[in-house]
C-alpha cells in the first residue's frame, strides 16, 4: 500500500513510517502534516486509483519532525578569454515529515492511528488520621523556637611586651657614655712663605 503525493514542485511516493524531506512548510515542529494532493493510490486487492490530477477523498497525514538544510550546491559560472569566474553556494531549507496514514474517504486504509497518552493515575488519598497528624507535625515544626547562636570565640590575649634591647643598641649607649682622657696637641701655625723649610748659611 503506497500513494504518490505532490509537495511543492516535486512528488513523493510514501507509505506509513517512511520519512520523507520537502521544501520548507510554515508549520511548527512537532505540528501535524496533512494534504490532499495525492496523485495517486495504491490499494492492495484493489485497482489503482489514478486522480486527475488528484485522487478525490483521499488525504495523506503525517508529523513534522524538524527544520534541515541540505547539502551544500556548488554554482559555478565562466565566460572565457573574459576573466569571469564566479562560485557561489547554496543549501536548501528542508523540512522532514514523517508518514502515519493514508485515508481515503474518511477511512484509514493504511497506517495505525497514534495511541492516545496514558492519563497519570491519582495518588490515593490519605486516611483521615494520618492527614491530621501530619498537619501537626508541619505547625510543631514550624512553632519550635530557632536554636541558640553560636557562642563568640574568646578574643586573642593579647602579645607578651619585647624584651630589653638588643645587645648592639647597648654596647653604643656604654660607648657614647665613656669620655676621652687624651687630647691630641693642636698643630703648630707658622706663616710667611718658606715657613716650615730650614735655611742654611754659607760659609
Amino acid at each position: 500500500m503506497y500513494a504518490i503525493i505532490k509537495s511543492g514542485s516535486r512528488q513523493y511516493q510514501v507509505q506509513p513510517e517512511s520519512v520523507i524531506s520537502v521544501n520548507h512548510l510554515p508549520l511548527e515542529q512537532g505540528a501535524t502534516f496533512e494534504t490532499d494532493r495525492v496523485l495517486l493510490l495504491e490499494e492492495e486487492g484493489a485497482e489503482v486509483r489514478i486522480g486527475a490530477p488528484f485522487v478525490t477523498g483521499a488525504v495523506v497525514k503525517g508529523q513534522v519532525l524538524e527544520h534541515m538544510r541540505g547539502t551544500k550546491v556548488l554554482i559555478f559560472k565562466h565566460k572565457r578569454r573574459k576573466n569571469y569566474r564566479r562560485t557561489r553556494g547554496h543549501r536548501q531549507e528542508l523540512t522532514r515529515v514523517r508518514i502515519d496514514t493514508i485515508e481515503l474517504d474518511g477511512k484509514l486504509i493504511a497506517g495505525a492511528t497514534p495511541a492516545p497518552k496514558a492519563a497519570k493515575p491519582k495518588p490515593a488519598p490519605k486516611p483521615a488520621g494520618e492527614a491530621a497528624a501530619a498537619a501537626e507535625a508541619v505547625t510543631a515544626a514550624k512553632a519550635a523556637p530557632k536554636t541558640a547562636p553560636k557562642a563568640k570565640a574568646a578574643p586573642k590575649a593579647k602579645a607578651a611586651p619585647k624584651t630589653a634591647p638588643k645587645a648592639k643598641a647597648a654596647s653604643k649607649k656604654a660607648a657614647a657614655g665613656k669620655t676621652t682622657t687624651s687630647k691630641r696637641a693642636p698643630a703648630s701655625k707658622s706663616s710667611g712663605k718658606g715657613a716650615g723649610k730650614s735655611k742654611t748659611k754659607k760659609d
